[in-house]
């Protein structure tokens, strides 16, 4: 307040920021032809090619000069920005998130604000991760399996892997001992205890950063902050084909009917299950290459060992540049189709491409690595009763490790693609922008050197990458523990990445406020969620470590003779000769007893691996909420308050009273609310399951109890779905509550624009604008309408140059009410 009360230097009212966020809402807003056909703002002007570009300028040049190693003058605000944070020498430093904000405005820093949040918290993350790889590594030599394996030359005669009339041969299981040996890097029962971690971590991970988003938006006075008044956007002003009154400024502008538009979102959703559709052929397509490529690899006894690795490897590779091809083709038919789907405001439009976007990028990176995890292998079969994709045999094997190779190749693959083209792309578009520029003097002016720049594409693809990650690193972290580790090593060069494309290789945008990362966060809550039910399943039906378990409980706790237990014999008369297949059958091909406990087992395992960690997660939350009430209510005298302890609110206010007493009853009813279903799922009670008397009957009603729950978590999942898709506050409020707003705000201006927006006249006093002419929007153009008839003469720029002190005074008020 210090810089505007009492002060008569004009020039300190507002930052550049501000200043040049005012003078694009007079531009925005300039009519410079017939309102009617959405002839508004400086942005249509560039969309029909009127003028070139229009951005704000940076303050100077980046590079500093130097004399003796000392800086010779002050530091313009980007220089600062530049030497303290843009650098690749300050990759240690925390982020300079006000100077940031000061420069590039709120949505800028509230997005490098959650990726610094975001990396800092992925380092304990990666610490444990790599904690519990190398305990992989120093117990892999006395992985009991890995010894049977490698010890048992000439024990087992595998079938082939193939049809014997290919040229498959039989082979010896002992041929595959150093896979055997890697393989428990990925699965052992330090995997289990990451699952659970990570999974609390991701939760409490946004938990923390709730707080912190709400921290930066008070400190930044961006709490509630709303946009009341959202101008149409130029494509859609130049297309729209009819015109209706706003109903929350109550100005007529173009409009598009809203029947025709929900018909194109139809057809654009068909278009995006099309998409995905040809993701699965894709991914059919690898399948076949691998099942293509093992054939001659296995043989040969040279690669027999390593067939299987390469051709997971290879299919990982090609898997990932079909992945990246799709994602580019995918990108730009999206943002075509949401054009099309003509939606008013750059925030609805933003918010369909970012649905279309993600949906068809989840299926895109994730579904050949779900196939791994969870139907590869499942569907094989036994020999002769093998099941068969275009004559060639389903794959076989079925393991985390080849899990984490899918994980690895896709993941840091694409991270050093991305990473590759955030460095050479930009490069080369300047390049290339400046040779078609082509302004030759030596000393250029400040507009001059910055349309050399590219311009900036905004933060779409940045939160997009950053939410992938997310999922790569929580959704499948029980396969790859090492993925954190990548993902925080990829963040720290992402950070200076965006700092230098944004100093440095790029234009300045117009600043924007946000008071958060918007539709994002609820994206990164359902991958959060998500993440608790894929690990449970990956430890149950993937993972080695349940099979092992039981095997341990019912016959040898040292594991002795479990790689002869899981091998099969091949059915007589089946195969030419005798062999052995991984598989709990007995030699007619039917299940064992020990599959159907096991099956019951992992059953029991997903649904207290889910409740138990959904239990811990609540009780977590509400200490995190009990901690955070002295904080959020000032009212309170004491640092802590015992909920049951009634007599300690005595000398609190009424108000803060009334408020303490709120949150205790919704924090007992949450308590109350919570589910007990642990000592179903007892020792004891699973034990009593194994009795051979009642062993079929209390599996089969064990199976109905475990598909019931799993039924009520698909019930929440589409509750959340639904939850997410329908507001919380109708339209039709939310529209009145924006226009209460938007009167509130012009009743600070001009009392005679309240007077006409309220009275509902019509908006045709445009046509009596002379060509060419010039006015600017609402406040000028409807207090000449109340005043008289009298049409305002055109106003230049340099007018509005000039007049940019007045408007910005009365901007601010608008934002400060």
């Amino acid at each position: 307040m210090s810089v505007f009360l009492g002060s008569e230097n004009h020039d300190t009212y507002f930052g550049n920021v501000q200043r040049s966020r005012i003078l694009y809402e007079i531009l925005s807003t300039a009519i410079f032809g017939k309102k009617k056909k959405g002839e508004v703002g400086i942005d249509r002007l560039v969309e029909e090619g009127v003028f070139s570009s229009a951005f704000p300028l940076h303050d100077g040049p980046y590079e500093i000069k130097r004399k003796k190693g000392c800086i010779e003058s002050p530091l313009n605000p980007r220089q600062v920005l530049y030497e303290y944070w843009a650098r690749w020498g300050k990759w240690y430093k925390y982020q300079p998130l006000d100077h940031i904000r000061d420069y590039f405005g709120e949505k800028i820093a509230i997005y490098f604000a959650w990726l610094g949040f975001y990396t800092g918290w992925l380092l304990p993350a990666a610490i444990v991760g790599l904690l519990v790889f190398l305990y992989g590594v120093f117990t892999m030599h006395s992985n009991q399996l890995a010894i049977e394996v490698c010890d048992s030359r000439g024990q087992f005669k595998m079938c082939p892997l193939c049809d014997e009339t290919i040229g498959c041969n039989y082979w010896d299981l002992s041929d595959v001992c150093g896979y055997a040996r890697v393989a428990y890097l990925f699965d052992h029962p330090g995997t289990v205890f990451y699952a659970v971690f990570v999974s609390f971590w991701a939760v409490t991970f946004l938990e923390y950063w709730k707080r912190k988003s709400a921290s930066l938006a008070h400190h930044w006075d961006c709490m509630g902050f709303q946009e009341e008044e959202e101008r149409p956007r130029p494509e859609f002003a130049a297309k729209a084909p009819f015109l209706e009154r706003n109903p929350v400024t109550g100005v007529r502008e173009p409009s598009f009917p809203s029947s025709l538009r929900h018909k194109r979102v139809a057809a654009g959703i068909g278009i995006i299950f099309l998409m995905m559709s040809l993701v699965i052929i894709f991914i059919v397509a690898v399948i076949i290459y691998r099942v293509l490529v093992s054939i001659p690899l296995f043989q040969h006894s040279t690669f027999r060992a390593q067939a299987q690795a390469i051709a997971n490897v290879t299919g990982a590779v090609v898997n990932l540049c079909l992945i990246m091809a799709m994602s580019r083709v995918y990108e730009k038919l999206a943002y075509r189709l949401t054009t099309w789907e003509m939606h008013r405001t750059q925030t609805e439009f933003d918010d369909n491409l970012t649905f279309k976007v993600f949906i068809f990028q989840f299926v895109n990176f994730y579904s050949s690595i779900f196939y791994i995890a969870f139907f590869k292998g499942r569907f094989v079969g036994y020999p002769g009763n093998y099941t068969h994709i275009l004559r060639l045999r389903n794959e076989d094997v079925r393991c985390l490790i080849e899990l984490a190779q899918q994980l690895a190749v896709i993941m840091i693959g694409k991270q050093i693609i991305n990473n590759a083209q955030e460095i050479l792309v930009p490069k080369l578009k300047a390049w290339w922008h400046k040779k078609r520029v082509k302004l030759c003097k030596k000393h250029k002016t400040r507009w001059e050197e910055d349309y050399q720049l590219i311009d900036n594409e905004g933060l779409f693809q940045e939160y997009l990458e950053m939410v992938l990650q997310f999922g790569f690193i929580t959704i499948f972290v029980a396969a790859f523990p090492l993925a954190p580790l990548f993902a925080l090593l990829n963040n720290w060069v992402e950070i200076r990445l965006d700092a230098q494309k944004f100093v440095c290789e790029t234009r300045r945008i117009v600043a924007e406020r946000a008071e958060n990362i918007g539709i994002w966060f609820k994206i990164l809550d359902m991958l959060a969620h998500l993440a608790v039910i894929s690990n449970g399943f990956l430890i149950a039906f993937t993972s080695e470590f349940l099979p092992k378990l039981l095997y341990q409980y019912e016959y040898d706790w040292d594991l002795v003779g479990y790689v002869n237990f899981t091998l099969a014999y091949a059915p007589p008369g089946k195969m030419i000769e005798e062999c052995r297949y991984r598989g709990l059958r007995d030699r007619a091909g039917n299940h064992t007893p020990f599959f159907w406990r096991l099956l019951a087992v992992r059953l029991a395992f997903v649904i207290v691996f889910e409740v138990n960690k959904v239990q811990i997660i609540q009780y977590t939350l509400l200490i995190i909420k009990i901690n955070e009430l002295p904080e959020k209510h000032e009212g309170f005298p004491v640092a802590s308050l015992a909920l049951n302890n009634t007599s300690s609110t005595h000398s609190i206010s009424s108000k803060s009273r009334a408020v303490f007493n709120d949150v205790r009853t919704k924090i007992h009813e949450e308590t109350r609310t919570l589910p007990h279903l642990l000592p179903l799922h007892s020792r004891a009670h699973i034990t009593s399951m194994f009795h051979k008397d009642k062993l079929f009957t209390n599996i089969i009603s064990k199976i109905n109890v475990h598909f019931l729950i799993l039924l009520q978590h698909v019930v929440f999942g589409i509750c959340r779905l639904i939850d997410v898709l329908v507001p919380d506050i109708p339209e039709s409020l939310e529209l009145k509550i924006k226009r209460e707003r938007y009167l509130a705000k012009q009743a600070l201006q001009d009392s005679d624009t309240i007077m006409k927006v309220a009275s509902r006249k019509d908006d045709d006093y445009e046509d009596l604008i002379a060509n060419g002419g010039m006015v600017l929007d609402l406040t000028a153009e409807l207090g000449s309408l109340v005043h008289g008839s009298t049409v305002p003469p055109p106003i230049s720029l340099a007018d509005i140059k000039n007049n940019t002190s007045t408007e910005s005074q009365a901007t601010n008020q608008t934002e400060a009410s």
